[in-house]
């Protein structure tokens, strides 16, 4: 039982992993396109809204962890931006 649950769970990781890797390249447009409007990194007002949205989204007892998976997501975006730009940038 427990080797069936631990296969589904590695296909299911098959499957985001290329996503995943798709989702965080895309920082790299993302920081192309805030470079030329001259905008922040940081964007709280969007992060907010996409949480709220994913949380209207989600069954209630998985809200607290995709919340944090999210998070995850959205600073190792703006890490990737930041390295692209120099160390300690916060604008593009």
């Amino acid at each position: 039982m427990l080797a069936d649950v631990r296969h589904e769970i590695n296909g299911i990781d098959d499957e985001l992993i290329p996503l995943l890797v798709r989702r965080l390249r895309l920082a790299d447009d993302v920081a192309a396109a805030k470079r030329a409007e001259g905008r922040a990194i940081d964007d709280p007002v969007r992060e907010t809204a996409i949480l709220e949205s994913m949380v209207a989204r989600v069954p209630a007892d998985c809200a607290e962890a995709m919340t944090t998976v999210y998070r995850t997501i959205f600073a190792c975006s703006k890490a990737r931006q930041r390295a692209g730009l120099g160390a300690g940038s916060d604008v593009i």
